[in-house]
């Protein structure tokens, strides 16, 4: 008796291999999804703060006043008429308590700032950055406010 070696796959087998990648992958897409999200809030974050301590240290070397405002999607650092940088974060939602804030020449602000930065309007995966009048800044978890209870909306 002769066997023939095989020399591919039925479609048979084509089929079932298939239907499993996609029973796997639509496991996967919820939680793929939600990574997205939280990688576009930490980018926004990151580039947010460093951004705020780009106009700090702007500052701090010109011994003068450097302004971060926001106008829309846009943040720019200024000092006089001049732009020194701008920053435009386009893909998540920021809400802050100010639009404008002066850093003074010794680093210090005029007022503290609270930024919300949310993705598709999900507040558990959203993340606050508090800058205080000294210019220190930290970053709260991810869901979570200042008191460490879950963050139940993408405004302040």
């Amino acid at each position: 008796m002769h066997y023939r070696a095989s020399r591919g796959i039925t479609l048979v087998e084509l089929l079932v291999v298939i239907a499993l990648v996609a029973i796997v992958a639509s496991f996967a897409a919820p939680s793929f999804t939600g990574s997205l999200r939280s990688n576009r809030v930490n980018a926004a974050l990151s580039e947010f703060n460093g951004l705020f301590q780009y106009a700090r240290t702007e500052a701090l070397t010109r011994a003068a006043s450097v302004e971060l405002a926001r106008n829309g999607d846009t943040w720019s650092v200024t000092t006089g008429s001049q732009t020194l940088r701008q920053v435009t974060l386009s893909r998540v939602t920021v809400a802050t308590s100010a639009a404008t804030i002066t850093i003074r020449a010794n680093g210090t602000l005029n007022t503290s700032l609270v930024a919300l930065f949310c993705a598709d309007d999900q507040a558990a995966r959203a993340q606050k950055l508090l800058i205080d009048r000294t210019g220190r800044s930290r970053t709260l978890a991810q869901g979570k406010d200042e008191d460490g209870k879950a963050l139940t909306q993408c405004t302040l």
